[in-house]
């Protein structure tokens, strides 16, 4: 098998994380990432700052899956970043993986795991996750709770890890965990999104008039 490699992508913050994971067939051995605080400006420069990232040794018709944060977060951020894999697979002819940009976060930490971002209007959304070797379960499903609501479910189900994706999140190192989740994916042949379609946005409530 090609090892080939895979491209992680998050735009569901202010900030872009880009990641690769080299030699892909035989488990991610090499990784590079970058992160960029764009805030309004991440639709002008997601292109030249993926051009820039691109190691010069690496060919794109080598690459064999695009992993992408399918939100929650911005509206704007998480429709361009999943609208780019999805141009990306259509066009490479290549699965791209979506991921909850959550559940990405609790990747590689023990135990359960909750994780929110701020939903405004007092309330958050969250869901509550779990490693079980190389999977991501979902313990409580990803909804919006009021402070009370997610404090209950905290302790409830006896989370002692809390985490928040916010600006302040590494963006880097969640785009890493996006290309070592589909890694695993591509290695078990699990091809679910080779219809780029299937993958669409997570917003954490009913996007605005004309942001459908």
């Amino acid at each position: 098998m090609h090892p080939g490699w895979i491209l992680g992508m998050t735009t569901v913050t202010k900030a872009l994380g880009l990641a690769i994971g080299e030699d892909a067939g035989t488990g991610c051995h090499r990784f590079h990432r970058q992160a960029w605080l764009l805030d309004r400006q991440m639709a002008a420069c997601l292109h030249p700052c993926l051009q820039a990232f691109m190691p010069k040794h690496l060919s794109w018709r080598d690459c064999i899956g695009v992993a992408v944060a399918m939100g929650p977060g911005s509206f704007t951020g998480t429709r361009l970043g999943v609208t780019v894999a999805r141009t990306l697979g259509q066009t490479l002819g290549i699965p791209v993986y979506g991921f909850s940009a959550l559940a990405a976060l609790a990747w590689g930490h023990q135990g359960r795991v909750g994780v929110y971002v701020d939903a405004q209007r007092q309330e958050w959304f969250g869901g509550i996750y779990t490693q079980q070797g190389s999977r991501i379960t979902v313990v409580v499903p990803e909804q919006l709770w009021s402070h009370q609501q997610w404090q209950e479910q905290l302790e409830q189900n006896q989370v002692r890890t809390v985490l928040c994706l916010d600006d302040a999140v590494a963006a880097d190192v969640l785009a890493l965990h996006l290309v070592e989740m589909a890694a695993i994916d591509a290695s078990l042949g699990v091809r679910w999104a080779d219809s780029w379609s299937k993958v669409v946005p997570i917003y954490s409530r009913r996007p605005p008039i004309g942001q459908g």
